[in-house]
């Protein structure tokens, strides 16, 4: 961080916190684009090959490794459309 506050007071932004814990995100770069990946989600979802729930896991950074964080999902998320067939892996649901 003490780098950053240099590049800071380069370009006059003095007295930014030294503390502060880094945050970096890679996504939407050169080789990764975020709203492509999502399309890609979206048209597996719509022909049953992922189910909704993971998609908006990885769009939204959840967890959804147990059946509760997938119920979670599908009750803040989906609604309605969450209940029933929804709820079944995809092999189940036809």
């Amino acid at each position: 961080m003490a780098l950053c506050s240099a590049l800071g007071a380069v370009y006059g932004l003095d007295g930014l916190q030294q503390t502060a814990a880094p945050a970096i995100d890679w996504g939407d770069g050169v080789l990764y684009d975020r709203a492509r990946i999502w399309a890609e989600q979206r048209e597996l979802v719509d022909a049953g090959l992922l189910r909704p729930e993971l998609a908006l896991a990885w769009y939204f950074d959840l967890p959804h490794e147990t059946e509760a964080e997938l119920a979670e999902i599908r009750r803040r998320f989906m609604g309605d459309a969450g209940r029933g067939a929804m709820s079944l892996p995809c092999s189940a649901a036809g």
